[in-house]
């Protein structure tokens, strides 16, 4: 199968054609096992200012699968349109600075283009749908406004949820997820966080992470003075975390001091997305054995010629397909 456009590739891979089966590890970030040849990769180069760059083409990438290098079969960019779960961290520990998160929310929507659709998620204990997928920005905005907080924090739950909701919207446009949260998640969820990431993997979404300063780590402030056992550190780390939440999905998590970090964040997102491109390619691997293959992405001799040594972010590894 060649795939000619990127659009076409999403329109695949969301309608089941190239039928995404995935897996994932602390230990193996950005894992996803899919079930034909083809093989997407996204990628994506930053200077040394860690800015995205473009301009690069098909001859500056050269791709490697478990060392065995690769033919590109399509390389491009695509402009669709976005669904993005906007999704805000209303628990306990949020409270003193509730305000000022609706307001760098609020602000940081105003990078989204007209045809993007926004849908808005509050969890604290619960996960909840606020506002449905849509274009009408100042519905999001004034339905922020209105949020209050208090309770638990169900972190995983909330990936999981605004990950379901991705996969049941049409497959024309490209998904993403937009975490705001302290990231201090509280054993209270109902699912685990590897079936919330094999959810955003299979509804084909990015997550993107804002990690803002709450108030204190909700169990050590619940819990009196030595009784902060591993046991509940254990159960702490099950709870989720955002970064591996990004990682799992290629994207990225910011961390924000300061408030105002929330639209600056929200817009260095929008510019990791504009800048990424595609790589598709057939494995010159013919065994079906449900392996872990090994990528990399590097810079061909012309390429490091005329773009120096910039980083390179790409999905590390997936799983092959497996015969019946």
């Amino acid at each position: 199968m060649l795939c000619r456009s990127a659009p076409q590739i999403i329109l695949a891979i969301a309608l089941g054609m190239l039928c995404p089966e995935t897996a994932w590890s602390q230990e193996a970030p950005r894992v996803i096992r899919v079930d034909v040849g083809l093989v997407l990769v996204n990628v994506a180069l930053f200077d040394s200012r860690q800015q995205p760059m473009i301009g690069y083409q098909k001859g500056d990438i050269e791709l490697y699968e478990d060392g065995v290098r690769q033919e590109i079969t399509y390389f491009g960019r695509d402009d669709l349109p976005l669904n993005i779960a906007l999704v805000l961290d209303v628990s306990g520990s949020i409270i003193p600075i509730l305000p000022e998160i609706k307001g760098a929310a609020d602000r940081a929507l105003d990078a989204l283009r007209p045809v993007d659709a926004v849908a808005l998620f509050a969890f604290a204990r619960r996960v909840r749908r606020i506002v449905d997928y849509t274009t009408e920005h100042e519905r999001v905005v004034q339905s922020i406004s209105d949020l209050s907080a208090g309770g638990g924090t169900a972190l995983v739950d909330a990936l999981y949820s605004s990950a379901l909701s991705l996969r049941q919207m049409p497959a024309d446009r490209r998904r993403v997820i937009v975490m705001i949260s302290d990231n201090q998640g509280m054993p209270v969820n109902r699912y685990t966080e590897r079936q919330a990431i094999e959810e955003a993997q299979e509804a084909g979404a990015v997550v993107y992470g804002i990690q803002v300063k709450g108030e204190r780590d909700p169990l050590r402030w619940a819990m009196p003075a030595g009784i902060f056992s591993r046991r509940i550190r254990d159960a702490i780390k099950k709870a989720g975390n955002m970064k591996r939440f990004a990682e799992a999905t290629g994207g990225s998590l910011l961390s924000v001091e300061k408030l105002k970090g929330i639209e600056n964040s929200f817009r260095e997102f929008m510019r990791q997305m504009s800048s990424q491109y595609y790589i598709g390619y057939f494995s010159n691997n013919p065994k079906r054995d449900g392996t872990l293959r090994k990528i990399e992405v590097q810079l061909s001799k012309a390429g490091r010629s005329r773009l120096g040594n910039p980083k390179i972010q790409h999905r590390r590894a997936y799983f092959a397909p497996r015969s019946p």
